[in-house]
């Protein structure tokens, strides 16, 4: 985990950097490298659209909160483990979302009552979840 935080982290190239002022609401992302020197809100619903051998790193300085209820949807054959949030902050995922990708926290996440992920969900502190469920 800490291997690829680090690596995540220090990713620079070809970057889009501060997408939204981090407001990620009925956002349509494509393969890449993403940068925010804050934190980072996804109010109602976040898209990916890619192919299944597509990447995209979301490289968050701040926090990372989902909204209840928002949904991140994947498109055109992208794939949760090939989407990679390396957050420097906490994770809160609000109650009924529904989530995709890896989250590589440096502090804690926290899934709340009914929220869904498929991916992976590694935390250099804590995770927490409130009835919520995760599918690898």
């Amino acid at each position: 985990m800490q291997a690829a935080f680090t690596d995540g982290n220090s990713r620079t190239a070809s970057a889009i950097i501060n997408l939204g002022a981090g407001n990620l609401t009925a956002q349509t992302l494509t393969p890449g490298l993403y940068t925010w020197a804050s934190g980072v809100n996804i109010v109602t619903s976040l898209t990916f659209s890619g192919s299944a051998t597509d990447t995209w790193i979301l490289k968050i300085a701040g926090g990372l909160n989902v909204a209840s209820p928002a949904k991140v949807t994947l498109t055109g054959g992208a794939l949760a483990k090939n989407i990679f949030w390396v957050v420097s902050g906490t994770v809160n995922i609000g109650g009924a979302s529904s989530f995709s990708g890896v989250v590589l926290a440096a502090t804690s996440v926290t899934l709340i009552t009914q929220s869904t992920v498929i991916g992976r969900i590694l935390s250099q502190t804590a995770v927490a979840l409130q009835k919520a469920t995760v599918h690898a």
